[in-house]
């Protein structure tokens, strides 16, 4: 009995720990972590936070502003990191069409689409695909290509009236990451992941 409530009290003391609410300011500073065969670096700035990561074949970057909340850490990278997407620009038109293009809207050709569930298409040289043909109206948009993944691939069409697309393909970058999610943090040390980055005493 006495070995139960003992337990009890142990776990009710680290439950209060646990509630207790992170001091922001005592949490800048450096984070490091060593792997067999690979190292990576959190720096928090007063609400800015860089990030690095290195191993053989990779090597990984970002940049944004962090912020804690729930007792985690927050972070949120610049857009300049962000890949793997799609934007697209949809209008009413005499014409109906698709074109494709890359970051520097220039046309992609050879790209697949995928219409409704059912049709595919394959852009021309300069990015184009002429739908004047196609009857139905156009509600669900796929993009198939080389450097964009599958979850980021999908475009539901807004307006009901549109019949000219004009789509952007944001590649994958392998070099720079982009964070937008919660980490487990304490004074000592962050967990992203299977890492375990360090707190580095100045």
């Amino acid at each position: 009995m006495i070995k139960k409530i003992k337990i009890l009290i142990f776990v009710n003391i680290l439950f209060c720990v646990s509630c207790i609410p992170l001091n922001k300011d005592k949490l800048a500073g450096t984070y490091e972590y060593t792997g067999a065969i690979s190292k990576g670096i959190f720096v928090l700035s007063e609400n800015s936070f860089k990030y690095s990561y290195e191993a053989p074949l990779l090597y990984q970057e970002s940049e944004g502003t962090w912020k804690i909340h729930n007792n985690h850490l927050y972070l949120k990278s610049n857009d300049e990191y962000k890949s793997d997407y799609i934007e697209v620009d949809e209008t009413a038109s005499e014409k109906t069409y698709i074109k494709i293009v890359d970051n520097d809207d220039i046309g992609l050709g050879g790209v697949t689409v995928r219409l409704n569930d059912a049709s595919n298409f394959l852009s021309d040289i300069n990015g184009e695909i002429d739908l004047n043909t196609m009857a139905n109206k156009i509600s669900k948009i796929e993009i198939f290509y080389i450097g964009l993944s599958d979850k980021e691939n999908v475009y539901a069409v807004k307006n009901v009236s549109s019949n000219k697309f004009i789509i952007k393909i944001i590649q994958k970058h392998e070099t720079k990451l982009f964070f937008d999610n919660k980490i487990k943090i304490n004074p000592n040390k962050i967990t992203y992941g299977k890492q375990k980055y360090y707190r580095v005493k100045n």
